[in-house]
Formats: structure tokens, sequence, C-alpha cells
């Protein structure tokens, strides 16, 4: 996009490497090794109707909440996308008092060997209302 991202948002350790490129004809080959510090994450948020939750303010916090590693709010889709770092993680999603969802904590567990994470998919509680 463009817009330059600050160190420690990126994904990946900073390194260095030297590379010697020979005067060859015969195709040379080399091997880069990343540590990724983050991993995409991405949960469906539904109703239980299977309707999206669209809109839902979500914020992901390490160390018993002192931590912010991720806020915002959910898609039109009901989609939270982000990056996060292994291990478990906490995602409040604290909806405004007039949506028709009621605020929920859940834990994110991201796996420190590939990245998998669990939950995918969460289903909100609606408010229920006397008429």
């Amino acid at each position: 996009s463009g817009d330059i991202v600050p160190r420690e948002l990126w994904p990946v350790a900073e390194f260095v490497q030297d590379v010697e490129v020979q005067s060859s004809d015969m195709p040379q080959f080399f091997r880069i090794c990343v540590q990724r510090f983050r991993f995409p994450f991405q949960i469906y948020l539904r109703t239980r109707y299977d309707e999206p939750a669209a809109k839902v303010p979500y914020k992901v916090t390490s160390d018993k909440g002192r931590t912010v590693l991720a806020n915002g709010t959910s898609s039109d889709i009901g989609v939270v996308t982000c990056e996060l770092p292994p291990g478990t993680c906490t995602m409040l999603l604290n909806p405004p008092d007039e949506a028709p969802y009621v605020p929920v904590t859940l834990d994110v567990c991201i796996s420190e060997r590939d990245g998998s994470y669990e939950p995918k998919h969460y289903t909100l509680g609606t408010k229920t209302v006397e008429v």
C-alpha cells in the first residue's frame, strides 16, 4: 500500500545476512530463515441465527490485560483480522450498548510451531428483551 510500517509492528525479526554471489553461469541457491513474531489471525463472528456480527469493537490483550496486542472493529461481514504473537491471548468483544450483542471475553491460542490458531468461529450471544 506504500505505507511505511514501524519496526515494532513488523511480523518477522529483523536480521542481516551476508550473501556472496559468484560470477557464474550456473544457478545459485540461497536459504534465508525468518523468525516470525506475529501470525495472521481471523475469527468469524456470527449470531445464533448465523447472521454476521458486524462492527463489533474488539481488543486483544496479553499479560492479564496489561499489554494491548491489537484492537479495532469487526468488518461488515463479521470478520476480525489482525496479527498476533504465538501463545494464549484474551480477546474482549465489547459492542456498544445499542448493539444487539452482549460483551464477551474469550481465549485465543496461536501455535508457536506453525501459526495455526483457535477458535476460527465464534457465536456471539444476543440480548433478550421482554415484550
